[in-house]
Parts: structure tokens; sequence; C-alpha cells
């Protein structure tokens, strides 16, 4: 039971470090192109939004791997390992390992509403397509307190099982509708646009589009289900792993779309019509003889002549 337990703590802690050096140089990259094209600080407040978001998304991914490092590190140098250390590990009442779900709940929630935003946008801005996304996350965030503050309370002798309650189940499950209800509904306007205007609009930029913000959710969906399933099955050394990368993973989440859509700039005519960031993109189709397709970090669309 010690080896196991103390082998899972490794595993996560080893496991999170390099997840987190990846994040690391997509969240630099990031920063670095948006600043290139925004200025600093930004002159848009959509801009500025987005900023913050992922700074204060980085502050919090980077605030969880200190305390992973510091618990291994506690663990396993100053308690020597064995019985001292699976005492430790075995405390969820432990500041440390409460700060750690504190930041956890916070990454993915940023995430989430990173996921609103983009879908905001690219509906063009109409909040009839967002107001149950936006309810579900509204629960979600409810729900992910109450996660914390039963933590919080948690009595000495409980274990990780005790966390597998109501609060996480409805946490969880309300962002995977939240990820696959934004996917779809812009899987659902990007194909439209494709067939709409077939000969019109820049089919490549579409699906190369669809398929960044596909991959993310793929990525995030994918980080979800296992949190969910782990505590769900009771399966310890996925409640561990899971839990340790799940805040990282999530940052990566949203830096990547940012950065890749950020160098996949694209050229018609020697006329930039994609630009970097995904937090402010938009589309819109005006009649059946005139569209526009636009990827602008200012909040202003970069439109170019629909040729027929």
């Amino acid at each position: 039971m010690v080896n196991e337990l103390l082998r899972d703590h490794l595993v996560e802690a080893l496991f999170e470090s390099l997840f987190y050096g990846l994040y690391f140089v997509i969240f630099t990259l990031t920063v670095h192109l948006f600043i290139g094209r925004q200025g600093f600080p930004p002159k848009t407040r959509p801009a500025r939004l987005v900023l913050t978001g992922l700074s204060l998304q980085f502050v919090v991914v980077t605030a969880h791997w200190v305390i992973t490092l510091y618990r291994t590190i506690y663990a396993m140098g100053t308690l020597g390992g064995g019985a001292g250390a699976l005492a430790f590990y075995s405390d969820i009442t432990q500041p440390a390992f409460i700060a750690n779900l504190a930041f956890m709940v916070t990454s993915h929630t940023i995430t989430d509403a990173f996921v609103l935003q983009r879908l905001y946008a690219l509906s063009s801005r109409d909040r009839k397509i967002i107001i149950f996304p936006a309810a579900c996350l509204v629960v979600q965030i409810v729900a992910a307190t109450g996660f914390v503050v039963r933590s919080a309370l948690a009595k000495r002798g409980e274990d990780y099982f005790t966390l597998s309650n109501s609060w996480l189940t409805c946490k969880l499950v309300t962002s995977i509708i939240i990820s696959v209800y934004s996917t779809a509904t812009i899987f659902v306007q990007l194909m439209w646009m494709v067939r709409a205007f077939p000969m019109q609009t820049r089919n490549a930029q579409l699906r190369s589009l669809l398929a960044i913000i596909v991959e993310s959710a793929a990525l995030q969906l994918t980080i979800t289900v296992l949190n969910l399933v782990a505590f769900q099955a009771r399966w310890i050394a996925g409640i561990h792993i899971s839990m340790g990368i799940a805040g990282v993973t999530f940052g990566i989440c949203t830096a990547l779309i940012h950065m890749r859509i950020g160098l996949g700039w694209a050229k018609d005519d020697g006329t930039v019509v994609s630009s970097y960031a995904a937090s402010t993109m938009k589309l819109t189709a005006r009649s059946g003889t005139a569209g526009k397709f636009a990827i602008d970090e200012e909040g202003q669309t970069e439109t170019s002549p629909i040729r027929r």
C-alpha cells in the first residue's frame, strides 16, 4: 500500500512537471505573439480581458505545480518516504492539498469561460446561443465552490473517495456539457459557412480553425472524463494522476488554441485575413451574395472582398 501510494504521487509529480514545462513554453510564445500584435497594455477591452485570463490561469497553474513539488519534496525528503509519507499523502485535510484542489478547479473554470467566449464571438455575439452554456458555467462555479468547501471541511481519516460527492460530479458533468455543446455549435456554424459560400469563403481557413477548436476541446474533454471516471470507479491511481495533471492540462488547452491561431496567419492577395486571438473571432454571413470571415484580436473584423 505504501509503495503504491508513493508511486502514484511520484508519477503524478513527474507528469505534472513535464506538462508544466510544455505549458510554460506555449504560454510564453502565446503572450509574445499577443503583445507583439497588441502592444502592452492592450488597447482594446477584449484583448485586455484575454491577456488577463491567460495570465491569471498561468499564475494558478504555476501555484499548483509549486505546491505539488513542495508536497513531493516534503514527503520524500523531509519525511523520508515510508510510513511518514503515507500518512502525509493520506491526510486530505492538509492545507497544501486543499489549495491544490482550489487551483485545479479555478484553472478548469477559466478554460470553460474561454470556451464560452469563443462561442459568443463566433456566433456574431448572439446572446441567445450562450444562455444555456452560461447557465451551466454558473452551476459549475457553484459546484466547484461546494467541492472545495466540502474538501476543506473534511476530517482527518477520510480518504479520497470522500471527494467523490455530488459537488464534484455536478462540476464535471456541467463542464462536459459546456464542451460538447459549444464545440458542436461552432462546428455547425463553420460547416454552414463552408457549404453556403463554397466559392466565396476560404474553406481551408475555416476547416483549419475548426480543427484547432475541436482538438483543444477534445483534450479538455478527455481530462474531464478521466477525472469523472476515476472518482466514480474509485480508481486510486487514476484519481491521483488525473487530479495532478488536470490544472496544467486545462491551461494547455487554453494557451494552445491561441498560440496555434497566432502562428497560423493566412494571406490572400497580400492581405492578412486572419490574425491572432481566438478570443475575438467573429464569423458572419450576410445574405446569399456576401460573407465575412475574420479573426481579429482588436475586436475589429478584418474583411476581404468576396469574389463570385
